[in-house]
C-alpha cells in the first residue's frame, strides 16, 4: 500500500485529513507535524525552504511517498513551485487561500485570515490586486500557536478572534488562509454569523482524489493507517492523538 504524506508546522493540517483519509481510504498516510519548528507563519522565505528540503528529504528517504501534501497555507503560497522542481519524481498537492472560489461565489466582502507570510504573498497575487476592492486580508500572527495551545479549551481563544476582528462588520465571506483556523470555524461563525467559510479542505481532496483516479491508483477499499511524526515534544501530544484517533473512527463521507 502506498503512502501519503501530509505536511504540517502542527496539528493544523489534521483538518485536511479527515477529508483525505474519508474520501481516499486506500493508503497509508503519515501525517508530519514540523513541532520543532512552529509556526511556520512568522519565518522567511529563506527558512521555510530550508527546513522543508531537509523534511522532505528524511521523509523521502524513510517512507518514499507517491504524494505530499503541504496542509499548510503558508509553505502554499510560499514555496511550492520551487519544492516541485526540487523533488520532480513526488506529486505535491497544497493547501492555499482560495481567493477564486469566494469571488466565483459573487460575495462582495470577502475577509481573508493567514499568517504573516501569507497575507504579504498575496498582496502581489493578481486575483486579489483585481478585486482588492472586495477583499480585506487580515493578518493572524498568534492564532495558529493559540489553537495549538487551547485546542481543547477552543473559548479562550474567542478574546483574540474579536481583539483582531471585532471593528469588521459585514463580512459575507470568509477565507481560511492556515489550515490551524479550520479548529476556530465555530467561534468565527459567532463572530459573523451570516458569513460563509470557504473550506479549502475540500477542494485540497477533490484535486488529490482526481489525480488518484486519473492514475489508476485506487484498487481497494479497506481503512488503512495513519502515522504520526513530531519533531519534537509537545505538551499537547494527547491532542493529536485524540484527533487522529476520531479521523480512524469516522466513516461520515462527504
Amino acid at each position: 500500500m502506498d503512502n501519503i504524506v501530509l505536511i504540517d508546522s502542527g496539528l493544523g493540517g489534521l483538518s485536511a485529513l479527515r477529508g483525505l483519509y474519508n474520501k481516499i481510504p486506500n493508503f497509508n498516510y503519515v501525517y508530519f507535524a514540523d513541532t520543532k519548528n512552529l509556526p511556520y507563519g512568522t519565518k522567511t522565505r529563506k527558512e521555510l525552504l530550508k527546513l522543508t528540503v531537509e523534511n522532505i528529504t528524511k521523509i523521502k528517504e524513510e517512507y518514499n511517498p507517491n504524494i505530499i501534501i503541504f496542509g499548510c497555507n503558508t509553505l502554499g503560497t510560499t514555496i511550492f513551485v520551487e519544492i516541485q522542481k526540487i523533488f520532480p519524481t513526488i506529486k505535491f498537492f497544497a493547501l492555499q487561500p482560495n481567493l477564486k472560489c469566494a469571488l466565483k461565489n459573487n460575495k462582495k466582502r470577502i475577509l481573508v485570515l493567514g499568517t504573516t507570510q501569507t497575507i504579504n504573498r498575496l498582496k502581489n497575487q493578481k486575483v486579489y490586486l483585481e478585486n482588492k476592492n472586495y477583499i480585506i486580508l487580515c493578518k493572524m500572527p498568534k492564532l495558529a500557536t493559540k489553537v495549538e495551545i487551547y485546542i481543547q479549551k477552543l473559548a479562550n481563544i474567542v478574546p483574540y478572534l474579536k481583539q483582531r476582528l471585532g471593528k469588521l462588520k459585514e463580512i459575507d465571506c470568509i477565507v481560511l488562509g492556515c489550515s490551524h483556523y479550520y479548529f476556530v470555524k465555530e467561534q468565527l461563525k459567532f463572530l459573523f454569523k451570516s458569513a460563509k467559510i470557504i473550506d479549502g479542505t475540500k477542494i485540497l481532496t477533490k484535486e488529490v482524489l482526481n489525480y488518484i483516479k486519473s492514475k489508476n491508483l485506487i484498487d481497494e477499499v479497506q481503512k488503512s493507517n495513519i502515522k504520526l511524526i513530531l519533531t519534537s515534544n509537545v505538551s499537547n501530544k494527547s491532542a493529536y492523538n485524540r484527533i487522529i484517533e476520531n479521523i480512524l473512527k469516522s466513516k461520515k463521507s462527504w
